[in-house]
């Protein structure tokens, strides 16, 4: 299925740092927003899709991560400058960030789904 979402006539350009998301069921999309965005879902995503959410998010800090240092199990910590709404107040959120080669999405996934089974 195909959701689009455009700006409502007489809208302005939307800011070059708003980001739109879109989410049926448990799968998520999200992209820099245009006057104009479609996003692509498999049909009834997860049999939840009688509903949907449209999140905005402003971006409020951002950093280059390079991974080429990262071995598997290695990690590294990145300070990301941000700044919550008046920009002269300007702090670092850290962060760490590691590796795992043998990790496939798959398993990530029945780890996800086994999280929210033992939550229920």
């Amino acid at each position: 299925m195909e959701i689009r979402i455009d700006a409502a006539e007489g809208q302005g350009a939307p800011p070059s740092d708003l980001f739109i998301s879109m989410r049926i069921g448990d799968m998520q999309k999200q992209s820099r927003f245009t006057n104009s965005r479609t996003f692509r879902f498999p049909d009834n995503a997860d049999g939840k899709g009688s509903f949907g959410r449209v999140e905005l998010f402003k971006r409020v800090g951002h950093a280059t991560v390079g991974l080429e240092g990262l071995n598997d199990g290695s990690s590294q910590d990145l300070k990301v400058p941000v700044a919550f709404g008046d920009a002269v107040k300007q702090s670092n959120y850290n962060l760490r960030i590691a590796m795992n080669k043998n990790s496939s999405t798959a398993d990530a996934q029945k780890a996800s789904a086994a999280a929210k089974k033992s939550r229920a």
